[in-house]
């Protein structure tokens, strides 16, 4: 497996950092891994690394570029919002279409690619197997997709009936942020 944690593309609005970890041989496919609040950490490296492992060219956008990238500590929430200044929906899904055309360069076609997401980066792959035609996505107890959160961003409910890739939510039961009630707004 190859890491290569500098590499840099350009989206619409400014460079991105993208973290890439390949796998050993001809991938099998790739996977998006999209960050949590807090940014391309260690965590968000290593899933990078796991997918590779398992046979997959894998990619993790910074999606902070526009607020000088990198990431927070999982209890400093004042750089947290800092980092989402200039951040939209429209922003992700350039940052999204810049990593989806790296891919198609490497000779991966957005059927044979996947994202996953954690958190903040689960509701990304709700909206983006919204509004974008992949393989699959997964995302993990994303908050902010039925009720908008404590980010500037809408809820996303509505797009719900018209997914264009197939999506998997996991969520916690006994997760206060996410109540049972909106996971069942989603499966409805």
């Amino acid at each position: 497996m190859t890491t290569t944690p500098a590499h840099t593309i350009d989206p619409a609005d400014g460079p991105m950092r993208l973290y890439e970890a390949r796998p050993d041989g001809e991938p099998r496919g790739a996977v998006i891994v999209i960050m949590e609040a807090f940014g391309v950490n260690d965590h968000i490296e290593d899933v990078a690394r796991r997918a590779a492992g398992a046979g997959y060219l894998a990619v993790a956008p910074d999606l902070f570029h526009r607020a000088g990238g990198g990431s927070a500590a999982y209890d400093d929430f004042a750089t947290v919002m800092q980092k989402f200044a200039g951040l939209t929906d429209d922003g992700i899904l350039n940052d999204v279409d810049a990593a989806l055309a790296h891919l198609a360069a490497a000779g991966i076609s957005p059927s044979r690619t996947g994202i996953v997401g954690f958190c903040f980066g689960g509701r990304v792959t709700f909206l983006v197997s919204a509004r974008r035609a992949l393989g699959a996505g997964v995302g993990f107890y994303g908050g902010g997709i039925v009720n908008a959160g404590v980010l500037p961003f809408p809820a996303l409910v509505g797009e719900a009936g018209g997914l264009r890739t197939p999506w998997l939510g996991l969520f916690g039961d006994l997760d206060a942020m996410i109540p049972v009630d909106d996971v069942e707004r989603l499966r409805g």
